[in-house]
């Protein structure tokens, strides 16, 4: 009977040592699973933070190509105004020397009458004296 009982006693230190690596192999398993699972968890936190960031910088980007457009017709509009203004601005410069030229003209031919009204007047004031 003490045989039997060593036996049987034997058999369950087997069992429970079987038992315990079991145990064992069980927690490292589930250790892994839940190390991985944290990662997991991490990885999508990660993921939804990029996608986050690039829906904001799609926005961003968009928004800035548009103000890139608009300011590219700004540009264009604005050098269109110049050309437009530089043209105005030839022709009065123009017409500023027509006007001196003229004035300088009108001047000229004034002095001129002028003159040629002195020599008439004192051509018909010697005429009145010898009549």
């Amino acid at each position: 009977m003490t045989l039997y009982l060593s036996l049987v006693f034997a058999l369950l230190v087997f069992e429970i040592a079987k038992l315990q690596y079991a145990f064992k192999i069980l927690f490292i398993i589930l250790n892994r699973t839940y190390v991985l699972i944290l990662d997991l968890l991490t990885a999508e936190e990660k993921l939804e933070e990029i996608k986050r960031q690039t829906a904001t910088q799609s926005k961003d980007y968009r928004k800035s190509a548009d103000n890139e457009s608009q300011l590219k017709k700004e540009i264009e509009k604005l050098s269109k105004q110049l050309e437009e203004e530089k043209k105005k601005s030839h022709d009065f410069d123009i017409l500023k020397k027509q006007a001196v030229q003229q004035s300088d003209e009108y001047m000229r031919l004034s002095e001129r009458y002028n003159e040629l009204e002195k020599v008439v007047g004192n051509h018909t004031n010697e005429d009145k004296k010898s009549v």
